[in-house]
């Protein structure tokens, strides 16, 4: 089974530590993590840092990332990350402010139920 898991392997992954790292792991088999922190008074999400291989996964990262953002009220994702581009671009993050920034909206859909 595939989890991502706020985790304390910071180090492991290079990230700093007082950041939230979030872990994905699938069996207990680390494959990838990322270092996030959030801005409760401006309601933003950064993402500092994306360590992961496959694109799939990363992608599934920053979709996690979002929805931790996003159930901390969260409203806008800022990258500060700038060896990934690629992805974020493909994720629709688009240039502002020298940063890739996206609506968490634009991940995160609600449903009413």
């Amino acid at each position: 089974m595939i989890e991502v898991k706020p985790s304390s392997n910071a180090k492991n992954y290079g990230f700093e530590e007082k950041n939230t790292t979030l872990e994905l792991t699938e069996n207990g088999t680390a494959l990838g993590a990322i270092s996030i922190s959030t801005d409760s008074m401006q309601h933003i999400l950064y993402i500092h840092a994306l360590c992961c291989e496959d694109k799939v996964l990363a992608d599934f990262l920053v979709r996690s990332a979002a929805a931790y953002g996003d159930n901390r009220y969260c409203l806008e994702i800022v990258c500060l990350d700038k060896e990934n581009d690629n992805i974020y671009s493909a994720l629709g993050f688009s240039q502002k402010d020298q940063k890739l920034t996206l609506p968490v909206s634009n991940i995160v859909h609600k449903t009413l139920n």
